[in-house]
């Protein structure tokens, strides 16, 4: 069990990561993400993570494919080197 006060997000998080590359098409990945029973996929380019796709992406993509925007998201400097050290 996970002690929601002192451990830290790693006890609590799956993995492995579910990734896929940013060119995959948006079908292929939220069929892939249902499959799995998952809500999020981390978007990776050339290695380095350039984003997550969430369920709420894929329903706005869904409900308005016209006026689809992308939310602006920061990945910290930790979560970079992390993402490369694993290859």
């Amino acid at each position: 069990d996970v002690d929601r006060k002192r451990d830290p997000v790693s006890a609590a998080m799956s993995s492995p990561a579910f990734s896929v590359l940013a060119d995959t098409p948006l079908p292929a990945v939220a069929c892939e993400m249902r499959k799995r029973a998952i809500g999020s996929a981390v978007v990776v380019s050339e290695g380095e993570v350039i984003g997550i796709f969430t369920t709420s992406d894929a329903l706005d993509a869904l409900a308005s494919p016209d006026t689809f925007r992308r939310r602006a998201i920061s990945v910290s400097p930790v979560a970079r080197h992390r993402s490369s050290a694993r290859g």
